[in-house]
């Protein structure tokens, strides 16, 4: 709870607009699994590889990677970076290709490779800022160890996941 708080605290303050992102993870569901949404919900985000059951960032904040998300281009666990724009759907940004993500500033971002013709060339997703990277959401497993028997019962374990 203090996490959005401050952040809405932050952003109120702030003397340039910016914005703030509330989201709630998302699980399989189903006609019939409420409780077992709910049972999954409940869980540590150590059950998650530490993946957040509700994410709150703003605009101007420092996030770190929970898992990596390309090694070649130096996008890699633990890495930390600002968040510089969020966009909560395809309708504020033109250059999207679908979906909600954040677009952070890695400074250690080096370009994703594109091994087209035999040629390592780097491909920047914002030419004009090339340390930014969009990170799109990701879908993380419940680790089995952390899972409910009555869960395993009832649901499938590729289908215990939060994204």
């Amino acid at each position: 709870m203090h996490n959005w708080r401050q952040l809405l605290n932050e952003c109120k303050e702030s003397t340039e607009h910016r914005r703030m992102y509330i989201c709630k993870a998302t699980y399989h569901v189903t006609s019939d699994n409420s409780q077992i949404m709910d049972a999954l919900s409940e869980l540590p985000p150590q059950a998650y590889d530490y993946a957040p059951d509700i994410l709150c960032v703003a605009e101007g904040c420092t996030v770190a990677l929970l898992q990596n998300v390309n090694s070649a281009s130096g996008i890699v666990i633990s890495q930390s970076g600002t968040v510089v724009r969020l966009i909560f759907n395809n309708a504020d940004d033109d250059v999207l290709l679908a979906g909600d993500h954040i677009i952070v500033s890695f400074a250690g971002f080096q370009g994703f490779v594109d091994r087209k013709d035999g040629t390592d060339r780097r491909i920047f997703p914002y030419p004009n800022q090339p340390t930014w990277v969009p990170v799109f959401r990701k879908r993380f497993s419940v680790k089995i160890s952390s899972l409910l028997a009555w869960i395993r019962k009832k649901q499938l374990e590729k289908d215990c996941y939060r994204i």
